[in-house]
């Protein structure tokens, strides 16, 4: 992709493979989805970062949006964590601004209590991006597994806490 939109990417992590959600800086939603990868567990942090390398090709954002798994909340398991840590790093080296929010952080930013659960933050997310509207999950029930679009909600609750902060500093690209 050559003419590339200034954008905001959103990366959300998890087990069975990563959600995305790329948002122009004019707040329009660009691109949106869930990629499942399933690989033997000791490829799957390889091909994550693999499938992150061409998004940050083609979108070539000016900020990459990840989870602090540091924060408190956060709930990420030691392989994404370390995925994290890794793309943090090869965004710099790519001169790529990387902005971490924590769940409390997003929560708050959507303006939420502090503990509510994803179905929660999905709902909220839908209402805010139409586009995700008709994709919006049902809430799950305690036996059931995440559905497998809820990665997505992630990467757009992420994207959207940082525009917040961003507002709130005066700056949509920091």
């Amino acid at each position: 992709m050559t003419d590339t939109i200034p954008c905001i990417l959103a990366i959300a992590p998890v087990s069975r493979g990563l959600g995305l959600f790329v948002l122009g800086t004019d707040g329009t939603p660009i691109d949106w989805r869930a990629k499942d990868l399933r690989v033997k567990p000791e490829l799957k942090n390889a091909r994550r970062q693999f499938e992150v390398e061409k998004l940050l090709a083609a979108h070539r954002p000016l900020v990459l949006v990840i989870e602090d798994h540091r924060a408190q909340g956060s709930k990420k398991q030691q392989p994404t964590c370390d995925l994290l840590d890794l793309l943090e790093e090869e965004a710099h080296e790519k001169g790529i601004a990387v902005a971490k929010y924590g769940p409390r952080d997003v929560r708050e930013a959507l303006g939420l209590a502090p503990i509510v659960n994803k179905d929660v933050v999905a709902a909220k997310v839908a209402k805010r991006l139409a586009a995700l509207e008709r994709l919006l999950p049902k809430p799950r029930n305690k036996w059931e597994s995440e559905q497998h679009n809820m990665p997505m909600f992630t990467a757009a609750a992420l994207a959207l806490a940082h525009v917040a902060r961003s507002a709130e500093e005066g700056s949509t690209t920091a």
